[in-house]
């Protein structure tokens, strides 16, 4: 099972104290850039003509937004205004750095080591860490701040357990998490799509005067090539 589903996942988020009270404030902005990750991500043979988007969620799609402000005695201040992470391959950086033994994964089914959340709080961790001061008894607690993710499906429950696992070393860490499942995503990312759409085609429509203009000049003579020219002459000048 992938995981627990979207209701039960967003009452265990709250429960354990991750479920951000206000969220709007950033929210509207990492959704924003996550759409702009997940479009370039996508892919396709053309521009014009894109892969369309899966009505489940592939793996390859599934990314976090990730801000952070962190810092404690010693340590500079740790700040990201919003990074993209994706769900990586087995080879990635992250998941052979040291912090990869202090957020421990739980395999059920396949290996969930590379899920794009806990991509994001290694990449938190590690740059804690380069700090170099020592933890007591596993734990960092003069580091304070918060971290802030927005996924676009819902955490599984293997990344449950790295959220937990993050808190635990990171105790006055603020980690505020929130999350679309994809069926929500897969929605925004259509009507981005068609809001776009039709702002292209509104800025492709000629101005009536252009044509008026054009048609007071018109003769028999009159080519299909000089209609073109005329209109891209007039329409960019």
């Amino acid at each position: 099972q992938f995981g627990i589903g979207a209701h039960y996942t967003l009452k265990a988020l709250k429960d354990l104290g991750f479920a951000p009270k206000k969220v709007r404030t950033w929210r509207e902005q990492a959704a924003r850039s996550l759409h702009v990750a997940l479009s370039r991500r996508r892919g396709g043979r053309q521009e014009s003509s894109p892969a369309p988007w899966p009505e489940r969620p592939i793996a390859r799609l599934l990314a976090v937004w990730m801000s952070c402000s962190v810092g404690g005695p010693g340590m500079r201040l740790l700040e990201s205004s919003g990074d993209i992470f994706f769900t990586e391959s087995a080879g990635s950086n992250h998941l052979t750095s040291g912090a990869s033994k202090l957020l421990l994964p739980i395999f059920v089914e396949h290996d969930r080591a590379a899920h794009a959340e806990r991509q994001a709080l290694l990449h938190v961790t590690n740059m804690i860490l380069a700090g170099q001061n020592e933890m007591e008894d596993g734990r960092r607690s003069d580091v304070r701040g918060e971290v802030r993710l927005l996924g676009v499906h819902t955490p599984c429950i293997s990344c449950l357990a790295v959220f937990c696992q993050f808190k635990a070393i990171f105790p006055n860490v603020d980690l505020q998490i929130s999350f679309d499942d994809w069926p929500a995503t897969r929605q925004s990312l259509l009507q981005a799509e068609a809001r776009h759409s039709r702002k292209r085609r509104k800025k492709s429509i000629v101005p009536v005067d252009i044509l008026l203009q054009f048609s007071s000049n018109f003769d028999r003579a009159t080519t299909p090539k000089d209609l073109l020219n005329y209109l891209l002459t007039m329409y960019f000048s």
